[in-house]
């Protein structure tokens, strides 16, 4: 992967790379998270298949619920943003509030990231 921040889950819109955007991200690889089966065993097959398509270097975004909970369960490291079709502010603020904490704490440059979210 050519990017070192990856976001899985959600779908890939203008709303997506805005928020990104506005954390300081303009450069991400989009994995497409479609999960039917969360069986410990089903998790423990996902939680290879990431990690192996990964690298350790890797800066994680989970974009909803789902995706969130696979890799929280999975015990990998990241950052979580609310589906794209949330309307709550204060939600997508904190949310985008956390994920740029998570990025600063892992050195990503963030210095051109807005510190007022909602716009």
């Amino acid at each position: 992967m050519s990017s070192n921040v990856v976001v899985i889950g959600g779908v890939k819109n203008a709303k997506l790379t805005r928020w990104l955007n506005q954390i300081g991200v303009s450069e991400y690889n989009h994995v497409e998270l479609n999960i039917k089966d969360i069986s410990p065993y089903k998790l423990d097959e996902i939680a290879i298949n990431l990690r192996d398509m990964l690298s350790a270097s890797s800066l994680i975004i989970t974009v909803g619920r789902v995706a969130d909970m696979v890799l929280s369960r999975c015990w990998i490291v990241h950052a979580a943003l609310p589906s794209t079709k949330t309307k709550n502010i204060k939600e997508i603020d904190e949310a985008l509030k956390r994920c740029k904490d998570y990025l600063t704490t892992r050195r990503y440059y963030v210095n051109n990231a807005s510190s007022n979210f909602s716009k």
